[in-house]
C-alpha cells in the first residue's frame, strides 16, 4: 500500500510538471512569442509566473480547487483507513499465531509431565490438575478443530489414567505382583500416548502457518522422530499408541519430527 501511494505521488508530480511545461509552450505559441530570449515575451512569462507563485489565480478557480481538495482529502482518508485496517489485520494474524504456538508448547509440556507421572511410583495431587491445559483447548480449536478434539480426549484419558494409577497403587497388596504388572502395563501405554501427543503438538508448533493454523485432519505423514526413543524407553511398540499411531509415517526414520 505504501509503495502504491509513493508511486501515485510520483505520477501526480510528473503530471503537474508536464502540465506546467505544456502551459509554457502553448503560452509562447498563443502570444506569438517564438524567441525565448525576447524581453517582451519573457516579461509576460515572468508576470504569469509571479501570479502563479503569489496564488493570485486561486480566486478564479476556488470552487474547482475546493472540489479537488475535497476529493483528494477523501482519497487520503480512505487510503489511511485501508492502511490502518491492513495493519490491524496483520497484527491480529501475528497475535493469533503467537497464541497458537504458545498453546501447543504448553499443552505439549503438560502431556510430557503426565507421561513422567505415569511412570513414577507415586502420583501426586498436582499431577491430576489439568484445568489450565483444558482452558487452552479453545485456542487449539482455532488451529484445527480435529486437533482440539483429539487433544481434549487424551487429556481426559491421561487424567483418568493418573487417578486410576493413584488409586490402584494405594490399594495394591504386595502379595499380588500380577496386578502390579497390569497397572504398569496400562500406565506405560498411556504414557506412550502422552508422548505421542507431545510429538504431534511440537510438530504443529513448528509448522503453524502465518494465520495460526495447521491442517491436522486425516494426517498420516508426521515424522515420529524422538517418539521412537520414548517408546523404546517404555518398552512398548507403536501399537500401544492406539488411534494415534495412524497419524505417523513409521517408514520415516528421520531423527527430527516434522
Amino acid at each position: 500500500m505504501k509503495n502504491w501511494l509513493r508511486g501515485l505521488a510520483v505520477f501526480g508530480g510528473g503530471v503537474v510538471a508536464l502540465w506546467a511545461l505544456l502551459y509554457v509552450v502553448f503560452w509562447y505559441r498563443r502570444t506569438g512569442c517564438f524567441d525565448l530570449f525576447d524581453r517582451a515575451c519573457n516579461d509576460g512569462l515572468i508576470h504569469w509566473l509571479e501570479r502563479l507563485v503569489s496564488l493570485g489565480w486561486v480566486r478564479e478557480y476556488q470552487t474547482l480547487l475546493a472540489g479537488l481538495f475535497a476529493l483528494g482529502a477523501g482519497f487520503f482518508v480512505v487510503s489511511a483507513a485501508k492502511i490502518t485496517a491492513e495493519a490491524q489485520n496483520e497484527e491480529a494474524r501475528r497475535r493469533a499465531r503467537e497464541e497458537a504456538v504458545s498453546a501447543c508448547a504448553v499443552v505439549a509440556a503438560r502431556f510430557t509431565q503426565a507421561a513422567v507421572a505415569l511412570q513414577r511410583k507415586t502420583v501426586y495431587e498436582h499431577d491430576l490438575d489439568f484445568t489450565f491445559t483444558i482452558g487452552l483447548i479453545a485456542t487449539l480449536s482455532k488451529i484445527d478443530t480435529q486437533l482440539a478434539t483429539v487433544a481434549h480426549a487424551y487429556i481426559r484419558d491421561a487424567r483418568d489414567a493418573l487417578i486410576e494409577r493413584k488409586h490402584d497403587l494405594a490399594a495394591l497388596d504386595a502379595s499380588l505382583p500380577n496386578k502390579r504388572a497390569i497397572i504398569e502395563t496400562r500406565s506405560r501405554d498411556m504414557a506412550a500416548q502422552c508422548y505421542a501427543m507431545t510429538t504431534i503438538l511440537y510438530i504443529i508448533e513448528e509448522n503453524i502457518d502465518a494465520d495460526g493454523r495447521f491442517n491436522f485432519r486425516d494426517r498420516n505423514d508426521l515424522r515420529p522422530g524422538v517418539l521412537r526413543s520414548n517408546l523404546n524407553y517404555l518398552g512398548v511398540s507403536p501399537r500401544a499408541l492406539g488411534a494415534l499411531k495412524g497419524f505417523f509415517n513409521w517408514d520415516d526414520h528421520s531423527p527430527r519430527p516434522k
